[in-house]
């Protein structure tokens, strides 16, 4: 995430100011998941958090590629892995 993020601030791209909006909003959604989930003990909060949190981080991907493809790649692990635990976050909220 750094180094998407460095290298999206060292551009000079149109789409710029929307990628960067897309990265901090998917930032923000990330660190309240874990209020939410932990802190709140509760699945189906965490799970209303990483729902739209995974579309930011897509869209912000995407964005960040159509700036930088390196830039993009390297938000790869982090779509993958919010998928994975969206699946998990999901599978706690059930089986509770």
């Amino acid at each position: 995430m750094a180094v998407a993020i460095w290298r999206i601030l060292s551009r000079d791209a149109p789409e710029k100011r929307g990628g960067l909006v897309l990265f901090f909003a998917q930032l923000a959604f990330n660190a309240a998941w874990s209020w939410m989930f932990f802190g709140m003990h509760s699945p189906l909060l965490g799970l209303c958090n990483i729902l739209p949190q995974w579309f930011l981080i897509v869209a912000t991907l995407v964005v960040f590629w159509r700036i930088d493809r390196l830039a993009g790649l390297c938000l790869l692990p982090l779509a993958f892995w919010v998928a994975f635990a969206t699946v998990l976050n999901f599978e706690v909220w059930r089986l509770n």
